[in-house]
């Protein structure tokens, strides 16, 4: 199935969708992005997917698409926020970890053929369960209430948690640019089936996590956490001094975090948050301080900073904030 035969089948003429283009790092190590919103009646839809081409093609930049329609935006460069989301399409789940063929069965096995099956890497696969009539947001109640019922069945089935409803997907034809998927052209395949959100809903709602509960007062013993501002500077000795005291901590072998290294196939940012989670739920510990300094252990503050360079903070706070 071509990209532009998919679009047109996958969005109606009254939607608007976004294409996200993904641009490789520069040399100071900041990754460029790019949004482009797009509707199918547009006569020069062919040209901007031509355009999309040779990006994808000459200049590295991994190409994907909105999986729910949004809003007309004023502004020249159109923002992928929640808030702008018009109406969802579909349910999808992400299966790129563990056993792969046992998870696609899984979830076969409970909800049935996907309207499209993506293959985004070698033997790695995205599913697509559209609705025969898309769901009009009205309210962020609407949006909570999708991402709950989708977040638990990610859960069951144990792979990515991607409910949030700004989610994206890569493009069918362009490749996959990441170095380790060699060049991997995407590919979609349809399936002549349509669901409803209530049919959906109905499944779903046997899955609904539990509540959170409230947090627990912060004790004199728990440093209350600060929400991290993005430094603009990129090198590691100016990546901002709130990580400063971490500078001579050198990588030491964690038998846990080695565990869920393998568990999670080698990605080091699933790793980061399963065990942060295993130190939360395990071994009691609160305070975030010293989670935050078990995982300079476990990578190394080097490796740690060559990764996320100026976004260490929001890395972190990130990892602190999903773990809880």
């Amino acid at each position: 199935m071509k990209n532009i035969e998919f679009l047109r089948d996958y969005f109606s003429e009254d939607e608007n969708f976004i294409i996200y283009q993904k641009h490789k790092k520069d040399k100071n190590g900041k990754t460029k992005h790019h949004h482009t919103m797009l509707n199918i009646k547009m006569e020069n839809l062919s040209s901007h997917l031509g355009r999309f081409y040779y990006l994808n093609r000459d200049e590295d930049v991994d190409i994907y698409f909105t999986l729910h329609s949004f809003k007309k935006q004023k502004a020249f460069y159109p923002s992928r926020k929640e808030k702008f989301v018009e109406k969802i399409k579909s349910f999808y789940f992400d299966i790129d970890k563990g056993d792969i063929e046992q998870k696609k069965a899984d979830i076969i096995n409970l909800l049935g053929l996907p309207t499209y099956l993506i293959e985004t890497s070698q033997s790695k696969f995205q599913f697509i369960y559209m609705f025969s009539e898309a769901i009009i947001v009205k309210s962020e109640e609407d949006i909570n209430k999708f991402k709950n019922l989708l977040k638990g069945l990610c859960h069951h089935f144990e792979i990515d948690k991607i409910q949030d409803t700004a989610r994206v997907f890569r493009l069918a034809d362009f490749h996959n640019k990441k170095p380790q998927n060699n060049n991997f052209r995407v590919t979609i395949e349809k399936f002549p089936y349509l669901y409803n959100f209530a049919d959906f809903e109905k499944v779903a709602r046997d899955y609904l996590l539990p509540e959170t509960k409230p947090k627990t007062p912060i004790t004199n013993d728990a440093k209350p956490r600060q929400k991290a501002i993005i430094s603009k500077k990129t090198d590691i000795e100016s990546s901002g001094g709130k990580f400063d005291k971490y500078k001579g901590i050198k990588k030491v072998i964690n038998r846990k975090y080695k565990e869920l290294l393998k568990k999670y196939n080698g990605d080091k940012s699933t790793t980061d948050l399963g065990f942060a989670k295993w130190l939360r739920t395990f071994n009691q510990i609160t305070d975030e301080d010293i989670i935050t300094e078990k995982i300079f252990k476990a990578r190394g503050y080097q490796e740690l900073m060559e990764k996320h360079g100026y976004q260490i903070e929001y890395y972190i706070d990130n990892i602190l904030e999903k773990s809880l």
